[in-house]
């Protein structure tokens, strides 16, 4: 995140409207709250690296302590915002998806976030 992330933000959501195709939104590290990025999505989004412990400011999709997830996840996917893993390199906590899993909560997508970091390391084949 930085000072100008609200900005990238919501052009990237104007953006998608106006090309009238789904936003993928890589949110881990993030200054804008988690609650503010779901609000904004629209049914067809895409949210990814969901079971990162990094979602949002220093919080994931889930309250550790309470074991499950979180109110406003839950009502984005209602509206129809889709959720990826998109592991990639070290964008999955065991814990978040063992909670998401406990509570019925499992990504629409599995994505492996292919890059150079992780091409011939932690990405698999399914």
């Amino acid at each position: 995140g930085g000072r100008n992330e609200p900005e990238v933000f919501k052009r990237a959501l104007a953006a998608a409207r106006e090309g009238s195709v789904p936003l993928m939104i890589h949110h881990t590290n993030s200054t804008i709250p988690l609650e503010e990025v779901l609000s904004s999505l629209m049914p067809g989004d895409i949210f990814t690296h969901t079971f990162s412990t990094w979602a949002g400011v220093g919080s994931s999709i889930v309250d550790r302590e309470a074991r499950s997830v979180n109110t406003s996840v839950l009502q984005a996917r209602e509206k129809g915002v889709l959720f990826d893993v998109g592991h990639g390199q070290g964008s999955f906590d065991w814990e978040v998806a063992e909670i998401c899993a406990s509570s019925g909560f499992y990504p629409d997508t599995i994505s492996t976030d292919l890059h150079s970091g992780n091409v011939d390391g932690a990405a698999r084949d399914l």
